[in-house]
């Protein structure tokens, strides 16, 4: 809930905690009489498994599905972006890649794909920050027109790309799976 809170009020770093410290309100919303530190809740993140991981994407899945349901829209627009993410030296699997911030420290590269209409995040495939953005592009976008089309059957399905994902393979599948392109 403190991360929740910490997202709400528009913090984006966990030192951001501190800010919240005192609100009552923030307290209330997560049910504690103080606030953990951030040093307190890296060490939390820190036990993360990927049992863990695997769990809440799993939870963020239920989530989305059940508001798509519920708000039965006639068209889905499926945004599709990567993004870069400085990790620093100590993490596993972070490599020097396209980072305009941050040139030569490691990163990663992840791949979102998130509901244009509501804002909800409908996969992230967390990739090395060295590859291009269209890297295993394509298998993304299939799992998720697959889980669209699974959930809500009939609805009109489009996709959002940059520039980086008009290739050969990517654009012949959605011309084959009858998907609209902008």
């Amino acid at each position: 809930m403190v991360l929740i809170s910490l997202w709400l009020t528009g913090g984006r770093r966990l030192r951001h905690v501190g800010y919240l410290v005192d609100d009552p309100l923030v307290q209330r919303l997560c049910g504690l009489n103080s606030i953990p530190c951030d040093r307190s809740i890296s060490r939390w993140l820190g036990q993360f498994t990927n049992d863990a991981l695997q769990a809440l994407i799993s939870l963020n899945s239920c989530i989305v599905e059940e508001k798509l349901k519920e708000l039965n829209l006639p068209r889905i627009t499926l945004d599709f972006d990567g993004t870069f993410y400085h990790a620093g030296t100590k993490f596993a699997w972070a490599f020097r890649g396209y980072n305009p911030h941050k040139r030569f420290s490691k990163s990663y590269y992840p791949l979102l794909c998130h509901i244009a209409q509501t804002g909800h995040f409908l996969q992230v495939r967390n990739r090395p920050g060295n590859i291009h953005d269209s890297k295993g592009a394509l298998a993304v976008i299939q799992d998720c027109i697959e889980q669209v089309r699974a959930l809500l059957p009939g609805v009109i399905i489009e996709v959002r790309l940059d520039a980086a994902f008009f290739t050969q393979p990517i654009v012949s599948y959605l011309s084959r799976a009858h998907v609209g392109m902008w």
